[in-house]
């Protein structure tokens, strides 16, 4: 499926928001299986790089402003930075975090160029390997990771052993 125009735009977004759907308060992890299918969808076709990482860029950002909202107030009243310097500080992460997104958007858009039809067999290594990277380079932060939603589901971690 190939979508074309705006439609990218809020496929993208509707990702992110997919995604903070599948950690805590709405805990909806079976969610987990399908959150990164509408940002591939909107990736899928798309010629311009810049409007792939511009899609997974905007993809990072929901779902990072949505799930990690709670940071401002650690930084406010545990790091002392006040409510402006929290609120700067958290969106520069926010920012940060997002290019992650934005780098798995750009490489499985390239995929999808030159391998129309098993860019999405390639898709899950790169997701895993942007994790990976994001919660190892510069210190790292590994919150927030697709796999954590599966946590409870313990025949998922036989099978993985």
């Amino acid at each position: 499926m190939i979508v074309t125009g705006h439609k990218r735009l809020l496929f993208a977004l509707a990702s992110g928001a997919l995604n903070i759907l599948i950690f805590p308060k709405a805990e909806l992890t079976l969610f987990s299986w399908i959150a990164l299918v509408p940002l591939l969808v909107a990736i899928y076709g798309e010629r311009r790089n810049s409007r792939s990482f511009l899609y997974g860029c905007l993809c990072g950002v929901v779902f990072f402003f949505g799930s990690c909202y709670w940071i401002i107030n650690v930084l406010e009243n545990y790091g002392g930075l006040g409510r402006l310097g929290s609120m700067l500080s958290f969106l520069l992460l926010v920012v940060y975090l997002s290019l992650f997104y934005a780098g798995f958007a750009l490489i499985f858009a390239g995929f999808a160029r030159h391998f129309p039809k098993g860019c999405f067999l390639m898709a899950p290594a790169i997701w895993v390997s942007s994790e990976y990277l994001r919660g190892q380079l510069l210190t790292g932060f590994p919150w927030c990771l697709l796999g954590y939603a599966l946590v409870d589901y313990s025949n998922l971690a036989r099978i993985a052993a």
